[in-house]
């Protein structure tokens, strides 16, 4: 996880983290830090306390922020997901805020494939 976030932050992204009292939760944030409601996030990370955790792709989020107001946008970014090996998220799930298990980030391809999607 640490490369996933080191890498976000290498292309101008940032990190905010959840204040959750048993598990955290980290948001891979666009635009500008400590503006309420001028960033975007496409990814949170939920570390699981055990259960191995899950990213959820925040679709219901990205349609409310230019420039995912586009569908069309949001299905390519689907597709690139479900690019990973073991992610298969349904085109229904486009309006919510669908997850796969964080475990699969750690695959070498996943996360090879990852970082030029973000």
């Amino acid at each position: 996880m640490r490369t996933l976030l080191a890498r976000w932050e290498e292309l101008g992204g940032w990190v905010g983290y959840g204040v959750g009292q048993v598990t955290t939760s980290a948001f891979l944030m666009l635009g500008a830090a400590g503006l309420p409601g001028a960033g975007i996030w496409p990814l949170v990370l939920y570390p699981g306390g055990g259960r191995g955790g899950s990213a959820e792709v925040v679709f219901q989020y990205l349609a409310t922020r230019e420039p995912f107001t586009d569908r069309p946008l949001r299905t390519e970014l689907l597709g690139r997901v479900n690019g990973l090996d073991g992610v298969d998220i349904p085109e229904g799930k486009l309006d919510l805020r669908p997850n796969f298990r964080l475990a699969l980030l750690e695959k070498d391809g996943n996360r090879d494939a990852l970082r030029p999607e973000l």
